[in-house]
C-alpha cells in the first residue's frame, strides 16, 4: 500500500503551481496587446511625419530653384519687364536679372518692402495721380540707362495686366525717346502686338505729362474723353499671349506664377 500511494501522480494544479485569476489574466493580455498596438500607431506616425518633412523639403528646394528667366521679357533696348504675374523677388529672379545684365529695379508694387541689396532701387507711387510718379520713373530709367545700365519694371499682376508699367513705359518713351503720346501707344502697341488704351482716369495727366516733356500736347480733348470700353478689344495692358508671340518665347504661354 505504501509503494502504491507513492506513484500517485501529483494533480494538474499542482504541477502548474499557483494560478492568475481569470480577471487579473484578461487584464494583463489586453495591456501587452494594448502596448503593441501603440507602438505600431507611433511607429506609423513617425513614417508619415518622416514623408511629409521630405516632401516639404523637395518643395521647397523646387520652389527655390525655380527658374524665372522666361518670366521677363525686353520692351525696348535696356528695359525689361515682368512677363507673367507672381514674380517676387528672390533669387531665382535675381539671377536672371543679372544674367540679362540688370542694374536697377523700377517697382510698381506699391511698397520697398521686396527690395534687394544687389540692384539699385526706385518705387513708384501709385497711390494718387501719375504725373509726378511718371516724371520720376522715366528719371530713374533713363539715368540708369544712360549710364550703361539696365532696368527691369517689377509688377505684381505682370506687364499684362499692370496700368502702372504701362504708364511708366509710356513715360519713358515720351520724355526721353522723343515720342507723341499717341506715337508711344502706337509703338507699344506694334512690339506687343496689341492695342494699348490707357486708362481713362489717367488720360489728362498723359496729356499734361506729355506738354511738360515735349513743350506741347499732341491729342484732342475728344481723346481724353473718349470711352476706353467703347471697344471690347481694347485694353490698358499686354495679353500675355500676344507679349510671347511678340518676343518669340513659347515658354511664357505654359509658364505659370513660382510663387502660388
Amino acid at each position: 500500500m505504501a509503494a502504491a500511494e507513492a506513484c500517485v501522480m501529483p494533480r494538474e494544479t499542482e504541477l502548474k503551481g499557483p494560478q492568475e485569476p481569470a480577471d487579473e489574466k484578461k487584464k494583463s493580455v489586453a495591456k501587452r496587446r494594448g502596448g503593441r498596438a501603440n507602438s505600431r500607431r507611433k511607429e506609423k506616425n513617425s513614417g508619415q511625419q518622416t514623408a511629409q518633412e521630405a516632401t516639404a523639403g523637395v518643395e521647397e528646394e523646387t520652389r527655390s530653384n525655380f527658374d524665372c528667366s522666361g518670366a521677363i521679357a525686353q520692351i525696348c533696348e535696356g528695359l525689361w519687364v515682368s512677363a507673367v504675374s507672381g514674380t517676387r523677388m528672390g533669387a531665382s529672379l535675381e539671377a536672371a536679372l543679372l544674367e540679362k545684365g540688370v542694374t536697377g529695379v523700377l517697382s510698381t508694387l506699391g511698397d520697398a518692402t521686396t527690395n534687394s541689396e544687389t540692384f539699385e532701387h526706385h518705387t513708384v507711387d501709385v497711390t494718387g495721380d501719375c504725373l509726378r510718379p511718371l516724371h520720376a520713373a522715366s528719371d530713374f530709367i533713363n539715368e540708369s540707362i544712360s549710364e550703361g545700365g539696365v532696368v527691369f519694371i517689377h509688377s505684381k499682376a505682370g506687364f499684362a495686366r499692370s496700368e502702372w508699367a504701362v504708364l511708366t513705359v509710356l513715360g519713358y518713351m515720351i520724355k526721353y525717346q522723343n515720342h507723341k503720346l499717341l506715337e508711344a501707344i502706337e509703338a507699344l502697341s506694334d512690339i506687343t502686338k496689341h492695342t494699348i488704351s490707357p486708362a481713362g482716369k489717367f488720360r489728362r495727366e498723359l496729356v499734361q505729362f506729355e506738354e511738360e516733356a515735349l513743350g506741347e500736347a499732341s491729342v484732342t480733348e475728344d481723346w481724353v474723353l473718349a470711352d476706353e470700353t467703347a471697344n471690347g478689344t481694347k485694353n490698358h495692358s499686354l495679353s500675355r499671349r500676344k507679349l510671347a508671340e511678340n518676343l518669340n518665347d513659347r515658354r511664357l504661354l505654359k509658364k505659370k506664377s513660382p510663387h502660388k
